[in-house]
């Protein structure tokens, strides 16, 4: 890591971290079907939040000047190693639908 006058150049850096790759949502839902082997069907609503981003990608530049990063984990296995540490975790009753529910009265949420 590159040092700026006894300090870290990354500080008080916004920093993204990823692959610069983009990937769609269904490509994850896919990919995480397989990591937990599971054979629900995958049902694209077209729902969305307001001010949701459709199309992202992560702009590693300034990792890779600031902290000399390049990604090392395919998302394969940055996928599965996540999903075997959430099958490790206590279950929790999110209320996600309750969530969204809240979001759609207060107009944050678009149902299709």
């Amino acid at each position: 890591m590159r040092k700026n006058s006894g300090t870290t150049a990354s500080n008080g850096e916004i920093i993204n971290l990823g692959s610069g790759i983009g990937t769609s949502v269904i490509e994850i839902a896919e990919t995480l079907k397989r990591i937990y082997g599971s054979t629900s069907n995958l049902n694209v609503t077209g729902d969305f939040r307001i001010g949701d981003i459709a199309h992202n990608v992560a702009d590693t530049q300034k990792a890779r000047k600031l902290l000399d990063f390049t990604p090392s984990i395919s998302l394969q296995e940055g996928l599965t190693e996540f999903c075997e540490w959430v099958l490790g975790q206590e279950t929790d009753n999110s209320r996600y639908e309750q969530s969204l529910t809240e979001l759609e009265r207060s107009g944050m949420f678009i149902r299709k």
